[in-house]
């Protein structure tokens, strides 16, 4: 199975907690509570296999979560899970504030200055507490732009574009 362009990872599972059928979830969401809400997901397997798994119980831990699945109720069964992905379709994703994008939405952006010259395509996006930075690269040169509202002065997702207001420094020579 291919990954489906729509497929949004919210976490890894880890390894197997305990003996009743549990495993140990490091969330890559922001909010790891909304496991709470789901109730059905796909986990994709190291081989892209699927399996579509009903969540019975969500345990909040400060690093990571533990998770029970319907369907699994062993050790052994929760082993076979082992660094599987946990996903689910875009539309199950939380909204977002108004100027506000999930990273997957940015990654692949043709980013461009309010000039119109072509910087490159943001390839990644660094997090950190006071904003992420803007990882663009294009022949290999790369540029970093803090995702602030002083630089970034569009981000159109429908068009996969991205401009920014360069200051003095900012783009290397």
């Amino acid at each position: 199975m291919t990954r489906h362009p729509l497929d949004i990872t919210v976490g890894k599972i880890l390894k197997p907690h305990g003996i009743k059928g549990y495993v140990r979830v490091f969330p890559t969401t922001d909010h790891p509570e909304r496991f709470r809400a789901l109730n059905k997901v796909r986990v994709i397997q190291a081989d892209q296999s699927a399996l579509h798994l009903t969540i019975d119980n969500v345990v909040l831990q400060a690093n990571a979560l533990l998770i029970k699945f319907a369907e699994i109720s062993t050790r052994n069964q929760a082993e076979t899970l082992r660094n599987a992905r946990i996903v689910i379709d875009r539309s199950e994703c939380l909204p977002l504030e108004k100027d506000s994008y999930y990273i997957f939405e940015l990654v692949g952006c043709r980013v461009f200055t309010t000039a119109g010259e072509e910087l490159g395509t943001l390839e990644e996006v660094w997090e950190f507490p006071a904003n992420d930075v803007y990882v663009v690269r294009k022949q290999g040169r790369e540029i970093l732009i803090p995702a602030v509202a002083e630089f970034v002065k569009l981000v159109d997702i429908e068009n996969q574009r991205i401009e920014i207001e360069p200051v003095d420094g900012l783009i290397p020579e």
